[in-house]
């Protein structure tokens, strides 16, 4: 075999096995589809929680209401309790491993802040339909999905090439995060308790991890960059610093 046959037969199985990304696309991927099966089948009050880095500032939680309804939720209100218990009851329960009671088909009592008063009121919790829930992010969908199928597409005709793993790699983490990103989460879920560390595994975690894989991404497509071959961790420190970032 020629030193041009043996380049090429490695550079085409030169990855990892591909039951192992087969297996981390499942665990990145799933619990995004799971998100958004339950915001089919569940009831909900329609409303979006609006992500406050420094919340303490004031009690509760902004929302944000598309269409809102009279006598519900309206934009700009800040919620302070569902159903009798505060917001931060509610979202301290399901990682202190407290069972939430389950949100039924009927009304739901919300407190909430609005214009410098509080005022509570009844809220009936229905399903969403899906071209409602669609239309909201209709264009950001289609991305998703058209660069995952890409993914999915590359890594069935090369599953053992490390730049084909990476493709579906991080189009998957790409999927698996802004699916649940911009599917947002609404007070009511808050009452579901496993949806909130849902929500926090694809929104937040899996956000941290795709800025790191968007520099790893990088360095392995098309072919490994030669700075690699002296310097095999600097792909992990891309990883560190999307943290540090996040953190600071």
């Amino acid at each position: 075999m020629s030193e041009s046959q043996r380049t090429k037969t490695n550079t085409i199985s030169d990855g990892a096995h591909p039951l192992l990304v087969l297996g981390a696309v499942v665990v990145i991927v799933l619990p995004a589809f799971v998100f958004l099966g339950a915001r089919l089948l569940l009831p909900g009050d329609g409303a979006q929680l609006q992500f406050e880095p420094f919340r303490e500032v004031e009690r509760g939680l902004l929302v944000n209401v598309s269409r809102p309804r009279p006598g519900g939720l309206q934009d700009g209100d800040r919620v302070i309790a569902l159903a009798g218990r505060s917001v931060d009851q509610w979202m301290a329960m399901p990682f202190r491993g407290t069972k939430n009671a389950p949100a039924g088909q009927g009304p739901v009592t919300y407190t909430v802040r609005r214009n410098n008063q509080v005022v509570e009121f009844s809220v009936a919790l229905s399903r969403q339909p899906l071209p409602e829930i669609i239309g909201r992010n209709w264009t950001s969908y289609l991305f998703l999905t058209y660069l995952w199928a890409i993914g999915l597409v590359v890594f069935a005709l090369r599953p053992r090439q490390t730049s084909a793993q990476g493709v579906l790699l991080f189009s998957s983490l790409l999927m698996g995060s802004g699916l649940i990103f911009f599917l947002l989460i609404q007070p009511s879920d808050l009452m579901h308790g496993w949806l909130l560390p849902l929500w926090t595994w694809g929104a937040l975690i899996l956000y941290i991890v795709f800025a790191g894989a968007a520099i790893h991404f990088v360095l392995i497509f098309p072919s490994k960059r030669a700075v690699l071959r002296h310097r095999p961790s600097l792909p992990l420190a891309g990883y560190l610093g999307s943290l540090l970032l996040w953190v600071l």
